[in-house]
């Protein structure tokens, strides 16, 4: 349950900002508006709608039950990966994304996870981080509007080649930029905690507090 309240937060909080955003630069969107921001709240709908089904699909087809946390980190995948592609891509690139991002996530929040040993509890690498990287790359393809997109005479190959460099270029910086804060906080307060606190709880264990009485 606090999952679902947790992702519905994060969709309006998603929506929040973009509305936002819009409205402060409201001179410079006029060329979005006149092709397919009017659509960009519907598509990112369809993003997440279809990745939620195809993840819990997935997991009924693995595990033979849907669960209500893989539908909600289903979402969250399709949020993450239509995220740099709305304004650009029409209805079929976002269900396409969509789908991509359930399908390609899955497998970085199991099966990569499980294969290297990474302590990744909330998969923000195997759902934000790829379904991000996932819409990073596809946006090159289902921008063109060939393939439905707002973007006209759109050279999908070099479109392409620029997003990866982009994405590769992101993900040297996050490494590099994560493993000095990881080391200035192992130097000082440590990374993690005792393991009587863990099996504790953090709530208790570090702020005295009960988290989730019901």
């Amino acid at each position: 349950f606090p999952a679902v309240i947790g992702i519905l937060a994060l969709v309006v909080a998603y929506f929040v900002a973009k509305f936002m955003s819009r409205v402060c630069a409201a001179p410079i969107q006029e060329r979005v508006d006149e092709t397919l921001g009017k659509f960009t709240g519907k598509l990112v709908f369809y993003a997440i709608m279809v990745a939620t089904i195809v993840w819990v699909a997935i997991e009924w087809w693995k595990l033979g039950r849907p669960g209500v946390l893989g539908a909600a980190t289903g979402s969250i995948a399709g949020l993450a990966a239509i995220t740099p592609a709305s304004g650009y891509v029409g209805p079929m690139g976002a269900i396409v994304i969509g789908a991509v991002s359930a399908i390609v996530c899955y497998f970085f929040a199991t099966k990569v996870k499980r294969h290297f040993r990474y302590d990744d509890s909330l998969d923000v690498f195997g759902v934000h981080g790829v379904g991000g990287i996932i819409g990073t790359l596809l946006v090159s393809v289902f921008a063109a509007s060939s393939m439905g997109g707002s973007m006209a005479n759109l050279d999908i190959g070099k479109q392409f080649m620029a997003q990866l460099s982009a994405a590769g270029i992101t993900a040297v910086y996050s490494i590099i930029a994560t493993v000095v804060i990881l080391k200035i906080i192992g130097l000082t307060i440590g990374l993690r905690v005792a393991g009587v606190a863990e099996q504790q709880g953090l709530d208790l264990s570090e702020h005295e507090e009960r988290g989730y009485t019901m």
